[in-house]
Protein backbone atom coordinates (compact mmCIF):
# COMPACT_ATOMS: atom_id res chain seq x y z
CA UNK A 1 0.00 0.00 0.00
CA UNK A 2 1.14 3.78 -0.72
CA UNK A 3 -0.14 6.91 0.57
CA UNK A 4 0.70 10.69 -1.01
CA UNK A 5 0.93 13.91 0.69
CA UNK A 6 -2.58 15.79 -0.78
CA UNK A 7 -2.60 19.39 0.28
CA UNK A 8 -5.91 20.11 -1.06
CA UNK A 9 -9.32 18.34 -1.49
CA UNK A 10 -8.40 16.71 -5.05
CA UNK A 11 -5.25 15.62 -6.57
CA UNK A 12 -4.11 14.02 -9.84
CA UNK A 13 -1.75 11.57 -9.83
CA UNK A 14 0.52 10.19 -12.85
CA UNK A 15 2.34 7.47 -11.58
CA UNK A 16 4.64 5.93 -14.61
CA UNK A 17 7.59 2.94 -13.57
CA UNK A 18 9.78 2.00 -15.53
CA UNK A 19 12.02 0.38 -14.88
CA UNK A 20 10.71 -1.20 -11.79
CA UNK A 21 11.80 0.73 -8.37
CA UNK A 22 8.90 2.84 -7.07
CA UNK A 23 8.37 0.34 -4.12
CA UNK A 24 12.09 1.47 -2.71
CA UNK A 25 11.49 5.09 -3.69
CA UNK A 26 8.36 5.40 -2.34
CA UNK A 27 9.90 3.90 0.93
CA UNK A 28 12.65 6.36 1.24
CA UNK A 29 10.53 9.86 -0.18
CA UNK A 30 8.07 9.31 3.17
CA UNK A 31 11.58 8.68 5.89
CA UNK A 32 10.35 11.30 8.50
CA UNK A 33 13.01 14.33 8.10
CA UNK A 34 14.43 13.66 4.72
CA UNK A 35 15.28 15.85 1.65
CA UNK A 36 12.40 14.62 -0.63
CA UNK A 37 13.97 16.33 -3.78
CA UNK A 38 17.33 14.81 -2.77
CA UNK A 39 15.95 11.78 -2.86
CA UNK A 40 13.86 11.92 -5.90
CA UNK A 41 17.00 12.87 -7.71
CA UNK A 42 18.75 9.93 -7.04
CA UNK A 43 16.19 8.09 -7.94
CA UNK A 44 16.17 10.15 -11.62
CA UNK A 45 12.45 11.12 -10.51
CA UNK A 46 11.14 15.05 -11.85
CA UNK A 47 8.40 16.23 -10.58
CA UNK A 48 6.09 18.13 -12.87
CA UNK A 49 4.19 20.77 -11.11
CA UNK A 50 0.46 20.90 -12.13
CA UNK A 51 -1.09 24.62 -14.28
Amino acid sequence: MHSLDVTGDTATVLIVTAPPGLEDFLHDFHVAGVDRAKVASRYGIIFVPST
